[in-house]
């Protein structure tokens, strides 16, 4: 079963199924995806952006999320190689300890604790960067990619983003 997520809050904050070892199922464009929920801080619509300098073409640009400036991942761009037409949510993802990286997506689905893993590795997925994808498995008879969250965002565009705090 999905845990419903209600749509009418502006901001979704997980935190009450931080407990569950589930994933975030969400859509980029076509694809199945999903993350721990343990990385996930909250999901609200998208925030207006500004460029982020010295970002990879995956990074759409850097928004101010909790008075912090915080990278936007383009998950379409990332995964698919093309960016998506009209992402509907952003996931405000921890990463490196306190960072915080946003997430654009297509559509949140909710969270799962069933779905299958599989231990097959990134190289099966055509266009898409080994170093996103922990693991491969499926869900209701779909492919599902779960990701890493690592080393998401280059250590440049942190460095970038610092200075123009500064």
């Amino acid at each position: 079963m999905y845990a419903k997520i209600n749509y009418m809050q502006e901001i979704l904050s997980v935190s009450t199924v931080l407990q569950s070892e589930g994933l975030l199922v969400f859509r980029a464009g076509a694809r199945l995806c999903a993350i721990p929920v343990s990385h996930v801080a909250e999901v609200l619509r998208p925030l207006p952006t500004f460029p982020a300098p010295d970002a990879p073409p995956y990074v759409a640009g850097a928004t101010i999320l909790r008075g912090s400036p915080t990278p936007v991942i383009d998950l379409g761009a990332l995964v698919n190689n093309l960016a998506l037409d009209d992402p509907r949510r952003m996931i405000s993802l921890r990463v490196d300890g306190n960072r915080c990286v946003g997430l654009l997506v297509s559509e949140v689905i909710g969270v799962r604790a069933d779905a299958e893993r599989a231990q097959a590795r990134a190289p099966l997925i055509e266009n898409c960067p080994s170093e996103v994808i922990e693991e491969l498995g499926q869900l209701d008879g779909r492919l599902l990619t779960v990701l890493r969250l690592g080393s998401i965002v280059p250590d440049e565009t942190w460095a970038a983003l610092e200075r123009e705090q500064a």
